[in-house]
């Protein structure tokens, strides 16, 4: 018996959908949503986060990071 191997043929970018969750790359417009969502929790969010998380440009330069690491 042979096998034939072939590589994957993976489109990039990937985005994962399930029943309850959609996992997709992070994209500028997301740092709008993220801050809509943690501006009034801050302090209980961010706690342990090494860096500040205080500000709607925070958020922008975080997505932006994250944007470059993907």
């Amino acid at each position: 018996m042979s096998a034939t191997w072939s590589p994957l043929q993976i489109e990039f970018p990937v985005t994962l959908e399930g029943s309850a969750v959609r996992l997709e790359p992070v994209r500028p417009h997301h740092a709008t949503q993220f801050w809509d969502v943690a501006k009034d929790h801050l302090d209980d969010i961010f706690r342990w986060i090494p860096y500040a998380m205080r500000t709607r440009e925070d958020f922008d330069g975080l997505v932006a990071t994250a944007s470059t690491e993907q």
